[in-house]
This record gives C-alpha cells, sequence and structure tokens, in this order.
C-alpha cells in the first residue's frame, strides 16, 4: 500500500473506531460495541504490521538481501489472544461482532481499492 492510501486506510479504521467508541457510549448494546471495537483494535494492528512487513519485505528483496516472513505468525497470535479475550469474558462481548471487527480491516482495504481504481479509471477516461 502507498503512503497515501495507507493514511486513508488509518483514517477510515480511526472513524470506524469512533464511531463504536460513540456507540458504545451512548446505547444500550454495549457487548456488542465491546466486541466491534476489540475486534477493529486488533484488525488494525494486523495490517499495520502487515504493512510494516511488506514496506521492509521489498526493501530486503531491492538489497538482495535475506527475506523474513511477513508477520503471519504475529497476526494470528494477536487474533487468537482477543479470540480468549472474548472466550473469557463472553458476558461482556459479543463473539459475532468481534469476528465483524476482525474484518473490518479487509473490507476497508477492498474499499479504498475501489475507491482508487475507479478514480484512476476516471483521470484515464476509461
Amino acid at each position: 500500500m502507498e503512503k497515501v492510501q495507507f493514511r486513508k486506510f488509518i483514517q477510515y479504521m480511526l472513524y470506524i473506531l469512533s464511531a463504536s467508541v460513540l456507540g458504545f457510549a451512548i446505547t444500550p448494546y454495549k457487548p456488542i460495541f465491546t466486541g466491534l471495537i476489540l475486534g477493529t483494535v486488533t484488525s488494525f494492528y494486523c495490517m499495520w504490521i502487515l504493512h510494516r512487513k511488506i514496506n521492509t519485505f521489498f526493501d530486503r528483496v531491492l538489497k538482495k538481501q535475506k527475506v523474513r516472513s511477513l508477520g503471519t505468525v504475529l497476526c494470528l497470535s494477536a487474533v487468537a489472544l482477543t479470540m480468549v479475550i472474548a472466550i473469557r469474558y463472553e458476558d461482556y462481548v459479543n463473539i459475532p461482532a468481534l469476528v465483524f471487527g476482525l474484518m473490518t480491516g479487509h473490507l476497508v482495504v477492498m474499499i479504498i481499492f475501489m475507491l482508487h481504481h475507479t478514480s484512476i479509471g476516471r483521470k484515464r477516461g476509461e
């Protein structure tokens, strides 16, 4: 992801996170918004790790150095820890909302890609 696209990703994720916190504060559906907040934070963390690792991956490839992993184990362990917390405190965390929160990072990346792709198409006259 380019710098501009990653900044948009951060911006959209913070909008979603702030809307979730606002929903937690205002509505009586606290377990749903707790799961959504927890999942969104974990998704944001995993995407940030992936972005950082991909940048170092390409730098190492260009310098013809040894390439390490992309941080899959770190991301999976963060998701596992999130699920352990959700199962441990299942009265306070809604698990379907947590799963949806875990998917928000991927959904935001797809939306940014589609917006970027259609704006490039319009600029070219396609």
